[in-house]
């Protein structure tokens, strides 16, 4: 589930960031090294944290601050707003790995192997199955050539 949102909102939050506030490609990559630079930082200090509170709390923090973020999202209408909602986002996604450690504590070793097998065919189907639908109905942005 997680893996299915990181994708779906990596392609949303670039599309918001080119199309509503006109983010040039160069600013998007920025964006991005930002991005990475502050979680590299912050990614073991939240693990610290995790292992402080425990996953329930750490899952709990992180699916709070994403109802906050991605709701804040819906009314931002300043670019340094969105740029700190898209990084807010991105600091609580480091959060996730707290669903792993979780389901390793509470779920059968025995199923471990299918739970995760099943995740990651999810997180390669979700993509495709919204994608081909809108091609064909004609949901590109992109010029046709005639």
């Amino acid at each position: 589930m997680g893996g299915a949102r990181r994708q779906i909102f990596v392609v949303f939050a670039g599309f918001l960031m080119v199309e509503k506030f006109g983010f040039s490609a160069g600013e998007i990559s920025l964006l991005f090294l930002a991005n990475g630079f502050l979680n590299m930082l912050l990614a073991p200090k939240i693990g610290k944290l995790i292992g402080h509170w425990g996953e329930r709390r750490a899952l709990t923090l992180e699916y709070i601050g994403l109802m906050l973020v991605f709701g804040a999202y819906a009314f931002v209408s300043d670019p340094w707003i969105a740029v700190g909602l898209y990084i807010l986002d991105h600091i609580l996604f480091s959060m996730a790995i707290a669903q792993k450690t979780y389901l390793q504590k509470i779920a059968d070793p025995k199923d471990m192997a299918s739970t995760a097998g099943v995740a990651f065919l999810l997180i390669t189907l979700l993509p495709w199955c919204c994608r081909l639908p809108m091609g064909y109905f004609g949901f590109s942005r992109r010029p046709r050539c005639s």
